[in-house]
């Protein structure tokens, strides 16, 4: 296994390089990090049209306790949605979650509200509410029409979360643990503001937007390089950045609204996803097999980037780092 080439600020990976919990190792004897083998097996997964297990087996609770359901409905009752509404859940990754300070530590995956207003604007005038999950320390939203703030509700609770992420038209998220809920209970998800080192296990009707990474001089890194051993591990945290001469943009507001679009359009029976012309070139530059687990970049993504996005780089040389 390849460590981080940047000197000793990947000692915050440490922890998990050292540990066997994420070391996975086939019955052949190679091994991998555990992320980068999920991403792997929810491709594999899915490409076999497997159902989605943990989905079945909450399902299957809820059904024989159907508490949780009487209460989401008191709740809707209250925000004044009818019982046939539907709703998008949405969340924003930041400082709250870990009780991070903006621009140290792991705070680099960390979004800013004011670039999701046009794509929250978009999903209420179709028709669809958003509810807005998270820590209760999070940042307001402004008072928007069919936009409720729950994250900051006194009467919020992580089983309540679960109920409305599985009833979810569509689940807006980043790179964070709760993304994985939408991707266990098989929700079509925007991806926005995304970045990784590690395997991302992220389901087939998944389009995301990275966040976007450039050098000192200001080149954008390739696909190729961000999913390269020589690039990823600079990605964890502001700290490691700042010594590999990095810079991350966070997704324009364009780039949030148009991942939305597409990934409703996704959720709406004879309304398919834009197929991009860039998705071959897009496949053959992930240097990491299943990196992204089943998901595809946004065709606005990739039409926006795809001529420097998609550069090839020299595999070898990344290799020998």
């Amino acid at each position: 296994m390849c460590l981080p080439p940047f000197g000793l600020n990947w000692r915050p990976l440490s922890l998990f390089l050292a540990s066997s919990h994420q070391i996975f190792q086939f019955n052949d004897g190679r091994s991998m990090y555990w992320n980068d083998a999920g991403g792997m097996a929810i491709a594999k997964w899915e490409a076999e049209d497997r159902n989605y297990p943990l989905r079945e087996i909450y399902d299957r609770r809820t059904a024989a306790n159907d508490g949780v359901v009487e209460k989401l409905a008191v709740l809707k009752r209250k925000w004044r949605m009818s019982p046939n509404d539907w709703h998008v859940c949405l969340h924003m990754r930041d400082g709250g979650a870990r009780g991070e300070k903006d621009g140290f530590g792991e705070s680099i995956r960390n979004t800013t509200v004011e670039s999701y207003l046009d794509a929250i604007r978009y999903v209420t005038e179709q028709g669809g509410w958003i509810i807005r999950m998270g820590a209760p320390t999070v940042p307001a939203l402004p008072k928007m029409e069919r936009v409720i703030d729950y994250a900051r509700q006194s009467d919020r609770s992580p089983g309540d979360g679960y109920y409305l992420m599985r009833t979810a038209r569509m689940f807006i998220g980043t790179t964070s643990g709760f993304a994985y809920v939408a991707s266990s209970f098989g929700i079509p998800t925007a991806m926005v503001n995304a970045l990784s080192s590690v395997g991302l296990i992220w389901s087939k009707d998944t389009r995301f937007a990275l966040k976007l990474v450039r050098t000192k001089e200001g080149r954008l890194l390739t696909q190729s390089e961000v999913t390269s051993e020589k690039w990823r591990w600079a990605f964890p945290t502001h700290e490691s950045l700042a010594d590999a001469g990095l810079t991350v943009e966070e997704n324009s507001a364009d780039e949030i609204l148009e991942t939305v679009r597409e990934t409703l359009a996704l959720t709406f029976a004879g309304s398919p996803a834009p197929a991009s012309p860039w998705l071959e070139a897009w496949h053959r530059s992930v240097t990491i097999p299943g990196f992204y687990g089943s998901a595809v970049p946004s065709a606005y993504f990739l039409e926006k980037y795809g001529k420097d996005f998609l550069q090839k780089t020299d595999a070898k040389a990344d290799a020998s780092v």
